[in-house]
């Protein structure tokens, strides 16, 4: 049996380390003497600093995982760490309430393939109300884990992403987008997602990639005026044929004209045998070399101006269908030629702009070719790739189709293929912040540099921000227009929608979808009708805007910068990226609105795969918890490697050494205890200062002592420098080799003897032992907060009072 924990009670160690049921206990004594609000309101009233500290929200789209666990574990590390050195943290929850993976996680539970559907079914108002339903029962299941892992996190002070309270104070910051001109409404190639049916940011592309196989497809194009000669090119998504505008040449590198037979082929030089080969082509011959500039200008017969009329109508302009010259073609891959479709790519769309050509982008919000698409009108675009290899070959144009294996981005929520597509949709030029952003990067602390140097790398991309969302569920863009005139104007806070409306929900509305968008404006130059744009936001614009939509006023100004915040390492792209484009947008300095930041690696499984659902090898951390001891599991994730490195998560390694590191701990205690009571040891009076004034203490005891002083310098810089590995190895180290192997046998015959003329060298051990193994229970407790405070109610309260 354990100890049984009852508020203020006395009570001492059983005979055996039972950790599940001593955690049960300790849970109980916690929540009975509510220890977390003690200690908050105490930290309040005395600390020597209060360091502020925003939650990265979880989304509660789904049960956590023992890769979430390792996050929040490092968190209350840090928290508890801090609060024993006299600070204040405001370690507050967090949640990530709406957006696409909330939407999602509906859509399957109500049997929607997609929004559209989903809508049609159900309508708006349900969707939302089952949104919120959805968010709440994760919610409890996420509670839960923390309460199960010992979390210090305060639940009661937490943030909802999808609150009124929360979405005005998000608002502000794109008032101060909009005040600078930097948020505004554009065309641009955006990557998106079909199934979703919704755009991605630059940063949330980089989540999905994976490696997929695409059609590999080499054709030509005819010049037009000439009978047999062609440009040869190359493509893995032939369906961005349908949309293809212009062919791309490297103006200063060489290409050739080489004879096939009877016809002519261009392509860049350092191209001709490799190509031949991949075509197994044995006789040609390059008849001439020429510079990728001589080639501008040069017309080709698009081939399928005869299937999409709009096509043939863009032909007549005299840039349209024609070759342009753009440094980014390389001469290096492929032909050394590129056919560009603006409407399915960025590099292609900026040559396009460059040029002001007119766009054509014949898609809806499925990613189904339009009526402007000709004959392909209806198909999902990646559903033409083979429509347009055979009227390809068709019409002889077709050199060889194949297959390639590449890696390629997809979403990373519904794991589809994404497609690039030019959509109307509203941005953050945060290009035009680039060097603030980089300056306020340079001024954090990483611990480590190969995170910092993938989260720089990113940083300098500096594309503008896609921040509009066509979803339902999320915080709404504030953005009405005039249906008369077309002025604009961004509304911030609900007062303000009062004040501006023409006309207005009858009920208390909430700031979400259909309700807002019930609300019209008066505009203020024509006096029309103002309507919401329908967009919503990104998520990551949510929880990027958490430093200032979280706290007051008062609070923003006190508590950020924030001290410390760790997450995940991809998101250097997501959270990380967010926070520091917000602030910066928010405050006009090139200050980040973090101080330390830790990117953490992932948590496989005990193979070293990816956990995932289609491996069956999740392990959520509820169920862990309610079988494997929380403190073991916390020690693990922390001792077993570094911080920054994938963690193959095994459960049977539970039983190995972090069990022997804590029952060597408990056992100590017993230990101590059994023989300290027989000799009424009375730790207020028989201290170390007594036990050096009587001259009692013998070299073990000032080997030990000399040693514990090592580990408690050496744990703190560890634990600070994020060494968390290191650190609890020199516990480990200390607590198995140094104190249980080596010091315990060398005073064991001290203790043995219960001559009266010896107690005092008894007693000098026991102080020796109050003193290490006090100082080791409190060097746990980030880590082990459980058995720590076990320790310190059974053994340090008991005997000492004023503790």
């Amino acid at each position: 049996m354990t100890a049984k924990f009852k508020a203020n009670s006395n009570l001492s160690l059983a005979q055996k380390y039972n950790p599940l049921e001593l955690e049960n206990e300790v849970r109980a004594f916690w929540e009975k003497n509510k220890t977390l609000k003690t200690i908050s309101e105490y930290r309040e009233k005395n600390n020597k600093k209060t360091l502020g500290y925003v939650e990265g929200p979880p989304t509660l789209n789904g049960i956590p995982h023992v890769g979430h666990a390792r996050g929040r574990v490092i968190k209350d590390f840090h928290f508890r760490l801090k609060t024993m050195q006299n600070y204040a943290v405001s370690f507050w929850a967090g949640w990530d309430t709406q957006g696409l993976p909330v939407e999602l996680e509906v859509e399957k539970t109500l049997g929607a393939k997609n929004k559209k559907e989903l809508i049609e079914k159900v309508g708006e108002e349900r969707f939302v109300e089952e949104c919120k339903k959805s968010i709440m029962k994760y919610h409890r299941l996420w509670v839960e884990a923390d309460t199960l892992l010992g979390m210090f996190i305060d639940h009661d002070k937490a943030y909802f992403t999808h609150q009124d309270r929360y979405i005005e104070r998000e608002w502000q910051y794109l008032r101060r987008a909009w005040e600078q001109n930097m948020l505004g409404e554009g065309h641009y190639v955006v990557a998106y997602c079909p199934h979703c049916q919704t755009s991605l940011s630059n940063a949330e592309v980089g989540l999905g990639y994976k490696e997929v196989e695409d059609p590999s497809m080499y054709f030509k194009f005819k010049i037009c005026g000439k009978e047999s000669d062609f440009f040869v090119v190359w493509t893995t998504m032939p369906f961005t044929l349908i949309t293809d505008l212009i062919i791309g040449v490297n103006p200063n590198e060489d290409y050739s004209r080489v004879k096939v037979g009877s016809e002519t082929w261009i392509l860049a030089k350092a191209r001709v045998e490799p190509i031949m080969q991949e075509l197994e082509i044995d006789n040609f011959k390059i008849d001439e070399t020429l510079k990728g500039k001589d080639l501008v200008g040069t017309k080709y017969d698009y081939p399928f101006k005869d299937l999409i009329p709009k096509q043939a109508e863009l032909d007549q302009h005299p840039l349209i269908h024609s070759v342009v010259a753009e440094d980014f073609v390389d001469v290096t891959t492929a032909t050394g030629i590129v056919h560009l479709a603006p409407a399915n790519g960025e590099d292609d769309y900026a040559a396009a702009q460059k040029r002001d050509l007119p766009m054509f982008a014949p898609f809806d919000e499925q990613a189904l070719f339009s009526e402007d698409a000709g004959k392909f009108s209806g198909y999902f675009v990646r559903k033409t790739d083979s429509m347009v290899v055979e009227e390809l070959k068709d019409r002889g144009l077709l050199l060889k189709i194949g297959t390639v294996k590449h890696e390629y981005p997809t979403c990373w929520r519904s794991h589809h293929k994404l497609v690039w597509l030019a959509r109307r949709e509203y941005f953050i030029w945060t290009n035009k912040i680039n060097d603030k952003v980089m300056e306020a990067a340079q001024k954090v602390k990483y611990f480590y540099d190969s995170p910092k140097n993938r989260f720089f790398s990113f940083l300098k991309e500096g594309k503008p921000w896609c921040i509009s969302r066509d979803r339902v569920w999320g915080s709404p863009l504030p953005i009405w227009v005039c249906e008369k005139c077309g002025e604009k104007t961004l509304v911030a806070s609900k007062k303000e929608l009062r004040e501006k409306a023409l006309e207005f929900p009858n009920h208390d509305f909430e700031l979400h979808k259909p309700w807002i968008d019930r609300i019209v404006l008066k505009c203020d130059k024509c006096g029309g009708r103002m309507i919401r744009e329908s967009f919503v936001l990104d998520v990551w614009h949510n929880s990027g805007a958490s430093p200032y939509a979280r706290f007051t006023d008062q609070e923003f100004k006190e508590l950020v910068p924030t001290h410390f915040l760790t997450e995940a390492v991809d998101q250097t792209r997501g959270w990380a990226n967010s926070l520091l484009l917000e602030h910066i947008i928010y405050t006009g300095k090139p200050e980040a609105p973090y101080q330390e930041f830790l990117f953490q690696g992932f948590v496989l499984d005990a193979k070293g795969r990816k956990m995932s659902k289609s491996l069956g090898n999740v392990l959520e951390i509820n169920k862990l918890l309610h079988e494997r001891s929380a403190d073991i599991t916390r020690f693990y994730f922390m001792w077993k490697c570094s911080p920054i490195d994938s963690m193959n998560f095994d459960p049977n390694e539970l039983k190995g050494r972090p069990y022997q590191v804590l029952s060597t701990l408990y056992y100590l205690h017993n230990f101590f205890m059994q023989n300290a009571k027989y000799d009424n040891f009375d730790p207020k009076k028989h201290t170390l200062q007594w036990a050096i004034k009587e001259d009692a203490l013998n070299p073990p005891d000032m080997w030990l002592l000399s040693k514990l002083q090592g580990v408690v310098r050496e744990f703190t810089v560890m634990a600070e420098e994020c060494e968390f590995n290191s650190a609890l190895s020199k516990l480990e180290d200390f607590i198995v080799n140094i104190l249980s192997r080596e010091y315990v046998p060398m005073i064991r015959k001290d203790l043995w003897s219960d001559d009266p003329e010896t107690l005092n060298r008894r007693l000098a051990v026991y102080s020796t032992l109050w003193y290490s193994l006090k100082t080791l229970v409190l060097l746990s407790n980030p880590a082990t907060p459980y058995l720590s405070e076990a320790l310190f109610q059974t053994v340090y309260k008991l005997m000492d009072d004023s503790l």
